[in-house]
């Protein structure tokens, strides 16, 4: 049965830089596995025989995670993961914990599948969790958005229906 190695135990390594000169040297297992060079995104430290250039490094209190000689993923000592690319996540939930989410983008899709249809789009829409939810929803049977809750709005603005002021 295997058995986890001491820190105190050693593994052999035989020097055969000269032939005819082979000098067995040790190691242990502590100094093994304690330190690798910090390595780089475009040779990390830590990389496969077929693909040199993808393989994880780290150095300067940061960790980085390449591919095709790329920094990919970065986590950084203060705990910031930086993805520069692009990020799919696929399942039915994705939970985002936070007290601000800042999107730059200015337009959010909703309801993105490979053939919309107002009937797929039906119950679209926002959901702000309170005493009771409240939500602006698409719904296809009436063909028009639709709040749970009233709409007020601020002093000085105005209602339009096709560019005319309906209500102030």
């Amino acid at each position: 049965a295997l058995t986890a190695p001491a820190s105190t135990d050693t593994l052999p390594i035989i020097d055969q830089s000269e032939t005819g000169t082979e000098k067995n040297k040790k190691i242990t297992y502590a100094n093994l596995l304690s330190k690798a060079p910090d390595g780089s995104a475009s040779a990390p430290s830590f990389s496969f025989n077929s693909d040199p250039n993808t393989g994880i490094s780290g150095g300067s209190d940061t960790l980085t995670f390449s591919t095709g000689g790329s920094g990919r993923l970065t986590i950084s000592s203060t705990g910031l993961v930086t993805i520069p690319g692009d990020l799919t996540v696929s399942g039915t939930t994705t939970t985002i914990d936070t007290t601000n989410l800042d999107i730059e983008d200015k337009n959010i899709t909703l309801g993105k599948v490979s053939s919309p249809s107002d009937t797929t789009a039906d119950g679209g829409g926002f959901t702000l969790k309170g005493a009771s939810d409240k939500t602006f929803n698409w719904v296809d049977s009436t063909d028009s958005w639709t709040s749970s809750e009233h709409i007020d709005l601020a002093s000085g603005k105005v209602l339009k229906v096709a560019g005319t002021e309906v209500l102030s």
